[in-house]
């Protein structure tokens, strides 16, 4: 096999993940669409307390949005307090997940554990890629751009 059939046989295998990543984003969409819709409807009953009920009334006035609130845009109290509360939240669940990872056992790892194993998975995959490549590169007498080897 010719680097020119190894590199379509890539970018085919490519393409394909790339359609099955597509397919899972459009799936993923459709159900933050939804969540969304229902976080509004309960903020809008005040199902969430009073900050939601006037945050989502602001939103339906087109005066902020949920980036806003939670990237600090925006400024008001109640987007402060839902901000507040998020960020107290988030630490509780980090904080139980160290827990998790320090009584190990033997169930299931936190979430915390797996996200940091696939990421040291998929950075020790894209160095394999790289060589790879760069190997190819190699053998056919190409000079690989920002490496030195």
């Amino acid at each position: 096999m010719d680097i020119e059939e190894m590199l379509r046989g890539a970018i085919e295998r490519l393409q394909a993940a790339n359609a099955e990543l597509d397919a899972e984003i459009e799936a993923e969409r459709s159900q933050n669409d939804e969540a969304r819709q229902n976080l509004a409807e309960r903020a809008r009953k005040g199902e969430l307390g009073a900050d939601w009920q006037r945050v989502q009334q602001r939103i339906d006035l087109g005066e902020t949005s949920l980036e806003a609130v939670f990237s600090g845009a925006d400024e008001s109290q109640a987007a402060r307090a839902l901000r507040e509360r998020s960020q107290a939240n988030l630490g509780e669940l980090a904080e139980e997940w160290r827990r998790e990872d320090e009584t190990d056992d033997g169930d299931e790892p936190s979430p915390a554990a797996v996200v940091s194993h696939a990421s040291a998975e998929s950075s020790e995959h894209y160095a394999a890629a790289v060589e790879r490549i760069a190997q190819s590169l190699r053998s056919i007498g190409r000079d690989v751009p920002g490496r030195n080897f």
